[in-house]
Parts: C-alpha cells; sequence; structure tokens
C-alpha cells in the first residue's frame, strides 16, 4: 500500500460554505470525501444505522419504504441537545469506520475530510493533519438555508442557533476560512492557505549537479494581465515572511497591472502553477532602459510561495528566463539579493550565478539596514527561432494571450486538419476562452456574463482544449468516487472527437488519481447527436438513475435534472467503496 495521504478536516457550523471550500480544495488536487453523504449512506434503508435510529427514535422517524424521514428526524433532535447526541451516537462510527475506509483506499496525496461535526465525532483525533474551520456571519447563514435549502426563518434559525459558537471551533483550528464576502474572495483565501501548506504531487529528480531534489508537476507560462492578482498574492507572501527581498512595501492589484502593461519587448513575466494556481513568478528586463551601453544585461527577480521552494518550480522558472534572455540577444544576467537570504543564494550558485561583490547597508526597512549581494551569470546569446504559428482565432472571440499557451500537453489530433491539441485546467484569465467556446452551444444560446463563468470556475474544475480550429471545455468533479460531468462542450460541434477525445481522456486520468469508481455525463436532452456518438465511442452507455448501484445513484440525483439525461462509463472493475 502506497504513503497514506495528507489529510485535511474542513469543518464549520451549518451554511458557513464548507462545501464551496471543499469543492475548491478538490480543484486544487485532493480528494474531497463528505462526512455529511457518507451519513446518509450509513443510514440508508436496512443499514444497521437505520435500524438503531429507528429503535431509538420509534417507527415516527421511518417513511413507507423504510428510508429515514430526515425532516421529521431533524425536527427531533434540532430541538433536543439529548436526543441529537444519542442520534450521533449512533451515526459518528459508521461514518469514521467509512471515511478511514475511503482515505485507506486513496491513491490522492491529500484527502479532504468535510464534516459538520469533526471535533465532536472523534475524526480530529483519529483521521487529521491539519484542520481548516469556515465561519460566516449568522444573517448570511439563515440566508443561505432559507433561500438555497426553502428552510423557514424559524427553521434556520433553530437550526443556526442550536450549534456551538463558530469562535469555539475556529480556536481549534489550523487555518481559518472566513467566508463574509463574495465567492471570488472566498477562493483566494482557500488558495492562499493551500500554497502556504505547499501540498503537491511530489517526486525526486536529479539536478544537473548530480543532487536529487523534490519535484512537482509545475506549470511555467507567460505572465498576463489577467494574472496580476495571482502574481500580487505570491510577492506579498514573500515580503510578508520578512529578510527575503528587498521589495517594500507589498504591492496592490493595480501597481502590478501597470507593470505587466508596460513591459518592454524584451521584457517579460513568469508564472510558474500547480494545478491551475500561481505558485512562483520571476521577470526578466533590460538592466539599465537609460543607455544602450548595457543592451546585453538583464536583470530578474523572483518569487515563491514559502513551501513551493526546494521543489523545482524556481529551476523551472530560471531555465525558462535563461532561455528567454538567450533568444532576446542578452549575454549576461544579474541581480541583486539580499545578504540575509542564504537559501537564496545557495540556489543561484547551483543555477550557475556567481557572487560578485557586497553593497554594504544598501537597503533600509522599517529602521534596520541589511546589505546585498550582487550575483550574475553570462549566457550565450542564440539566433530566435521562427516562431510556431499562432493558434487559429477559429474560436470566436479568444484573446491570443490567452489561447496560445505554451506549458500544457499537447495530443496529437487524429483529424491533420485540426492540428494538436493542447489540453490544460481552465484558469481565472481563460473566461473569454470558456464564453466563446459556450457560444452557439445548446445550452449557452449568447455568451454567459463574465461573473457566471467566473462563478462556475470556482464550483468545479474546468478543462480547455484548444487547437489551430477548434475548443472544447468541460466542466466537472468529484462526488463519492463518482466523475460527474455536467459541462462538456466541443465548437465547432464537428470536432468532438478530434479536440473532445483528448480532453475527455485527460479528465478521465484526473478522476482515477482520485479513485473514482466511474463517470457519468449528464448531457441536456438537445445536445447535438455527434456528442452523443462521441461519448458512446469512448465507452459510455445511457443508463437510468435505479440502474445504478445506490451510492452513485445518490450523487446522480443531485445533478440529474429536467432535460438532461446520464451516460456512464466504469472507469474501475473493482469498486474502492464496498459494504463493510
Amino acid at each position: 500500500m502506497g504513503k497514506r495521504p495528507y489529510v485535511i478536516g474542513l469543518t464549520g457550523n451549518i451554511a458557513t460554505g464548507k462545501s464551496v471550500v471543499g469543492r475548491t480544495l478538490s480543484r486544487l488536487g485532493a480528494e474531497h470525501i463528505d462526512a455529511d453523504r457518507l451519513a446518509h449512506q450509513v443510514m440508508a434503508p436496512g443499514t444497521p444505522a437505520c435500524k438503531e435510529i429507528a429503535a431509538a427514535f420509534g417507527a415516527q422517524v421511518l417513511q413507507p419504504d423504510g428510508a429515514i424521514d430526515r425532516r421529521r428526524l431533524g425536527a427531533i433532535v434540532f430541538s433536543d441537545p439529548e436526543a441529537l447526541s444519542r442520534l450521533e451516537a449512533i451515526v459518528h462510527p459508521h461514518v469514521i469506520a467509512r471515511t478511514r475506509q475511503r482515505i485507506a483506499t486513496s491513491s490522492a496525496p491529500e484527502v479532504v475530510i468535510e464534516a459538520i461535526k469533526l471535533f465532536e465525532s472523534g475524526m480530529v483525533r483519529s483521521l487529521c493533519d491539519a484542520v481548516w474551520v469556515v465561519t460566516a456571519p449568522r444573517e448570511a447563514q439563515i440566508r443561505r438555508l432559507t433561500e438555497g435549502r426553502g428552510l423557514s426563518y424559524d427553521e434556520a434559525v433553530l437550526r443556526v442557533d442550536a450549534q456551538p459558537p463558530q469562535e469555539e471551533k475556529a480556536a481549534r483550528a489550523d487555518v481559518v476560512i472566513a467566508n463574509g464576502g463574495p465567492l471570488e474572495a472566498l477562493t483566494r483565501q482557500v488558495e492562499r492557505a493551500w500554497a502556504e501548506i505547499g501540498r503537491g504531487d511530489l517526486a525526486q529528480v536529479q539536478t544537473s549537479d548530480g543532487k536529487r531534489e523534490r519535484t512537482m508537476d509545475v506549470t511555467i507560462r507567460r505572465g498576463t494581465v489577467r494574472d496580476a492578482q495571482g502574481v500580487v498574492d505570491v510577492i506579498n507572501s514573500v515580503i510578508e515572511e520578512g529578510g527575503l527581498t528587498a521589495l517594500y512595501p507589498t504591492l496592490t492589484v493595480e501597481q502590478e497591472e501597470a507593470y505587466i502593461q508596460g513591459l518592454g519587448p524584451r521584457s517579460a513575466l513568469y508564472i510558474a502553477e500547480v494545478r491551475g494556481m500561481t505558485v512562483g513568478v520571476q521577470s526578466i528586463e533590460p538592466f539599465d532602459a537609460y543607455t544602450r551601453a548595457t543592451d546585453h544585461v538583464a536583470s530578474i527577480g523572483t518569487f515563491i510561495y514559502r513551501n513551493y521552494r526546494g521543489q523545482g518550480t524556481g529551476r523551472r522558472l530560471t531555465q525558462e528566463i535563461v532561455r528567454f534572455a538567450r533568444e532576446h540577444g542578452y549575454e549576461k544576467i544579474v541581480f541583486f539579493i539580499r545578504a540575509s537570504n542564504s537559501g537564496a543564494q545557495a540556489f543561484y550558485r547551483r543555477m550557475g550565478f556567481v557572487p560578485k561583490m557586497m553593497l554594504e547597508r544598501q537597503i533600509k526597512i522599517e529602521g534596520r539596514y541589511d546589505d546585498v549581494v550582487w550575483m550574475e551569470m553570462f549566457v550565450t546569446p542564440e539566433v530566435k527561432a521562427p516562431a510556431a504559428p499562432p493558434v487559429s482565432q477559429a474560436v470566436p472571440e479568444v484573446p491570443p494571450a490567452a489561447a496560445a499557451v505554451s506549458s500544457a500537453r499537447a495530443v496529437p489530433a487524429v483529424d491533420p486538419t485540426v492540428g494538436a491539441v493542447t489540453v490544460r485546467r481552465a484558469r481565472r484569465g481563460d473566461i473569454h476562452v470558456l464564453a466563446a467556446i459556450m457560444k452557439g452551444t445548446m445550452r449557452w444560446r449568447s455568451p454567459p456574463a463574465e461573473q457566471e463563468v467566473l462563478e462556475m470556475l470556482f464550483d468545479k474544475g474546468y478543462w480547455l482544449a484548444i487547437s489551430r480550429q477548434g475548443g472544447g471545455l468541460t466542466g466537472w468533479r468529484a462526488e463519492n468516487l463518482v466523475m460527474c460531468i455536467d459541462d462538456f462542450c466541443v465548437y465547432p460541434s464537428r470536432y468532438y472527437a478530434e479536440v473532445g477525445g483528448p480532453l475527455l481522456e485527460t479528465v478521465e486520468t484526473e478522476a482515477k488519481a482520485l479513485s473514482c469508481e466511474v463517470a457519468i455525463a449528464f448531457l441536456e436532452a438537445e445536445i447535438a447527436p455527434e456528442a452523443i456518438r462521441f461519448f458512446e465511442s469512448q465507452g459510455y452507455e445511457r443508463q437510468e438513475v435505479r440502474q445504478l448501484f445506490s451510492v452513485w445513484r445518490e450523487v446522480a440525483q443531485e445533478f440529474l435534472s429536467d432535460g438532461r439525461f446520464m451516460m456512464v462509463k466504469k472507469l474501475r472493475e473493482r469498486r474502492v467503496m464496498r459494504p463493510l
């Protein structure tokens, strides 16, 4: 059996936004286990927990088919603390056993357990490496319960007030996520906290000097103005650490946007991404813009989240910067580094930079002086190779900067007229690309608003496929070992096989890495016939909800709505979750 995953316990009171945080962590690569959903499963008709609940609370809590009447049971336990304790004493041991089984069979490096009773159930002591708590204003909780779940105001107040004060949970947390603002602010908090723990798929590689180094699946690409927020988050985190950079004070998004917009033809900003999140940045620009005498010299600046250092991120960024320098006629790269930052000096020496001199008391931050070290490296200029043909604008209104992605995986297309298909995770900067691909499909008769696309990106993981003649997108998430595909578009639709094939293959691979047992595509009834034939060619079969296993059925019922049907494909012959 492989190494045990790193387990995050995610909790918070009712309607604080735990599920949104859990889905965001899933998008970042963690396997998401919804313990509250597992509680529903262990209470299914005929299970030991169901029988124990009926014995404890009477036949009045059962429906005619033997299922628990959750509304009636809730009315009993939420108004009587002793009754709630009796229910939890029955359910929690079954949920912990099922959760432990899920963790033991997971192939993901990180697992997130979402549970409203994380502390009370004992999961923290027995299962979790870290605890994240989501908080929200009381008014927001009540509003979400009444508007989102259809409860009356009195029912919502009863449920909110039946739970312990949020401050008690926050005091026991390793990370606190405050969900009192817009969705984008919540997502940024989660991404920042995820970056701080530095989780990822790590492997060992040998560097050019023969040393072993941890590395992860890092994507390096050119930055654009749309990356300003992520860049600022990284830079400010390094500034706030103290003692590492001469840049001071912290930056605003507006300042970074102006900087990126002002980059000249021999300047560039490179982004390091892990699962679509910016974790490092490096800039290169002429050393002195006021004289032609130093046109051969470039200066650089590097910023990486603390827990992503020593994992290959800086090495990959620097290799890309050196390549850029050679292609643009630079002969030497220089920079100043704080004398107190010994770790960065050692890294750059390994990369081939040489310390040349020290300037004493060169910087002064909040009354403290520090020396700086001048480091430099000579590079051999190269004649710039002819640029590869740009990505075609066959997909309407796709911005060139967003469409031309150099760092994603290319999969040969079947049809030579389509060309290579690039498949990668969608980012915030891809909003216009996503809207363009959605345009003209059955679901979107006009491009959705930018905010709507942004909310879709936060709700689930989106992937893009871009080729010379068309593009595709898919939105999916894993729910209790079920891969749920509820957005899949290819434009133009005649390229479903050529563009959709590599796209579907990629996300299925991601789902298998999260131990998903089955993939279910939820398709619009009016979807193009080409799409149905495409899914059939990929091994999907049209099925009804009643044909699914009970665990899969429960998930499918949440996604299936009027005007939709399911196509199903097993991803594993042997199920991960079998009856205990």
